[in-house]
């Protein structure tokens, strides 16, 4: 607690001719006016894990020294204190920096004091120590082709516009590469509807035996059944039958996808896979997009 003279912090204290050094009133300390935090410092600071954990930061000084204590680079902040023991430790957490490509960095405390404390000379207000970078990106590229052979082609004439018909048959042969990387490959098929379609509705049935959404949707085309994928990390083929199985179709087309596998299907969460449809790089659960492929009847 400081001691005024009206409104001024007393200076200095004597007792006849000599310095008083502290005074009481009671069990109170009283003079001198301020108190002085001598140390503050992370007791570790070699290298933490990225993965995170913790870290003592110990505050050394006169007894009833406040201050505030802020974290900031993935340290957590402990915020007021008052100094009731010196020293006084504090087991501050330290969060993972674990996100793909994330730099290293230097998880830092802050001490504030703040009434009639003060840092003692040549104590810093900040401590810190480094972090461990994140994981690295994995960034590849993929390749994915798509052959159509139309083995079962009926045809049907809707207002004067030349239509795949009802039982119309595919064979779909995708031409696949990882490039060492496990991917997972599919493709999309889809076709005219509404007024492109002159309004009539059509299903498609993969040979795995899923149907398109509605009389107007699409199917996503597998080796066997959705969604068992085609997975590689080198290069294969993959083959799939498609049947428009109601309706009719003016038009069929399929885009070929490749995706980065989920960790679960034996993925690495920081591969990322080149779209070449937009130039960015994807994560799972998105994929990316190749040229698309279309047949006329």
């Amino acid at each position: 607690m400081p001691s005024n003279i009206e409104n001024a912090n007393i200076s200095a204290l004597k007792l006849g001719t000599a310095t008083v050094t502290k005074g009481y009133i009671g069990h109170e300390e009283v003079y001198p006016n301020t108190k002085e935090v001598t140390g503050a410092v992370f007791t570790d600071t070699s290298t933490l894990a990225n993965s995170g954990g913790t870290r003592t930061y110990r505050v050394t000084g006169d007894v009833g020294s406040q201050y505030t204590l802020a974290g900031s680079n993935g340290a957590a902040s402990p915020g007021a204190q008052t100094l009731s023991t010196s020293p006084a430790d504090y087991s501050v957490s330290v969060s993972g920096n674990t996100s793909c490509g994330a730099s290293s960095r230097t998880p830092t405390m802050t001490i504030t004091p703040t009434g009639s404390t003060a840092l003692a000379s040549g104590v810093s207000n900040t401590s810190s120590f480094t972090q461990s970078a994140g994981p690295s990106l994995i960034q590849y590229s993929a390749t994915h082709s798509i052959s159509i052979t139309t083995n079962q082609y009926p045809t049907v004439s809707v207002n004067g516009v030349l239509h795949f018909a009802t039982g119309t048959v595919w064979t779909i042969t995708g031409t696949v590469n990882g490039n060492g990387r496990l991917t997972e490959f599919y493709a999309y098929a889809f076709g005219a509807f509404g007024s492109a379609n002159q309004n009539v509705g059509r299903v498609i049935t993969s040979g795995g035996g899923q149907s398109s959404v509605g009389t107007s949707g699409g199917l996503y085309i597998t080796p066997t059944t959705w969604a068992n994928t085609y997975n590689t990390s080198g290069s294969g083929t993959w083959t799939q039958t498609v049947t428009l199985s109601s309706g009719s179709l003016a038009y069929f087309w399929l885009t070929p996808h490749a995706a980065p596998p989920s960790v679960s299907n034996g993925g690495n969460a920081c591969q990322r896979l080149y779209n070449p449809y937009d130039g960015t790089y994807v994560a799972y659960p998105f994929s990316a997009r190749y040229s698309l492929m279309t047949r006329y009847p």
